[in-house]
């Protein structure tokens, strides 16, 4: 006998192939076929918010360059409730908050309705949500059906492993996700599927078909373009104004702003108390930045280590997708770079910190 939760969710997504097939068709009765649908994949820490912000607070001007960024399924910039309602039952809580407002069907009918009211000119759909990331190899191929694989294209873009390693782990502290002391001083590098790139790349090719997934690397670009440039690129919008005051950076904290993020701040701010301190701990982070031999929280051997591991993987991509022997650029890890485990706190810096915080708490 088949889980309940199996047949529901086949019934969903067999709902939401009904609503999508109106992309497909071509005829007047059953809606505008577009020629592209682009699928903007937020792949952890690879700039997903300053890229679902831009086309957001410039969704006009991507509609008069024959783009659509639909308002259906938005959740803040970017398609949370479209990403939220593709969730598979594992990730059915993830997202404290945020409960599924619409099935995947009511969304995508929704965005087909946005593009038959569109100007004809308009032809394609991007949509973008991290939480299509989050997907695995079987649950890629479940939510493949929701879209026509001839036009679709995914775009995922690749971060060095141990840089992304280190930004999700500074990410987690300033989330104030729970982790055990003894994992903050000495933590362990992850091994999340999504860090095997090549496997991932053929887990979306294998949906979507070969050729159709567009492959792009989060690092500094040697011609001093930003993400939004890259991206823009990626898409073939490059003649779209820039209208946004530059890529946006999340400021970085030093390691005693998130020490006393994690530890001493209180877990019932809001979140506009939350905003204040963090913008107090980022002044402070600027006036009094890491020593050099703090700065990492992996040792250069663990980050070594951890890029050999992703070494044959990152090759494949490497000369699959770029024609280039190695996948990013860049120095790698040094193990004669100063590093040394992060000691904590010391009292006269957490005073210090509390002469940049108390005073606008107080003021609030």
């Amino acid at each position: 006998m088949k889980p309940k939760r199996l047949d529901h969710n086949r019934t969903i997504l067999q709902r939401a192939t009904k609503a999508i097939r109106s992309f497909a068709k071509a005829d007047s009765s059953s809606g505008r076929r577009p020629d592209e649908i682009l699928l903007h994949v937020g792949l952890a820490k690879t700039g997903t918010t300053s890229i679902q912000q831009f086309c957001y607070e410039n969704s006009s001007d991507l509609q008069a360059h024959g783009i659509l960024y639909p308002k259906s399924g938005l959740h803040g910039p970017g398609h949370q409730d479209l990403g939220i309602a593709a969730l598979p039952q594992r990730l059915a809580n993830v997202d404290v908050g945020h409960d599924r407002k619409a099935t995947a069907e009511q969304i995508l009918s929704s965005v087909s309705a946005e593009l038959n009211g569109a100007p004809d000119h308009v032809n394609r759909i991007l949509l973008s949500s991290e939480r299509f990331g989050a997907l695995r190899a079987d649950e890629i191929r479940h939510f493949s059906t929701l879209f026509p694989r001839q036009i679709t294209k995914p775009i995922l873009y690749l971060r060095r492993q141990d840089l992304l390693a280190e930004s999700l782990f500074a990410q987690a502290l300033r989330a104030r996700i729970t982790i055990a002391k003894e994992r903050i001083l000495s933590p362990q590098i992850p091994g999340h599927h999504f860090m095997r790139f090549h496997s991932l790349i053929q887990n979306w090719e294998s949906a979507f078909g070969a050729g159709n997934v567009i492959v792009r690397r989060f690092q500094k670009r040697s011609d001093g373009n930003d993400i939004i440039h890259d991206f823009l690129e990626a898409i073939g919008a490059l003649s779209i104004p820039r209208n946004d005051s530059g890529y946006h950076l999340n400021s970085k904290l030093s390691r005693d702003a998130l020490h006393y993020l994690y530890f001493h701040t209180n877990l019932r701010y809001g979140t506009r108390e939350y905003n204040l301190v963090a913008k107090k701990l980022s002044e402070y982070s600027k006036a009094n930045p890491t020593p050099p031999q703090y700065r990492n929280f992996f040792s250069p051997a663990d980050r070594l280590a951890f890029l050999e591991k992703n070494a044959e993987e990152n090759r494949k991509v490497a000369q699959e997708y770029f024609g280039t022997s190695e996948l990013f650029d860049g120095p790698l890890p040094s193990l004669d770079e100063p590093w040394e485990p992060y000691p904590g706190l010391e009292k006269s810096a957490l005073f210090e910190i509390e002469s940049y915080v108390s005073p606008a708490l107080h003021a609030a």
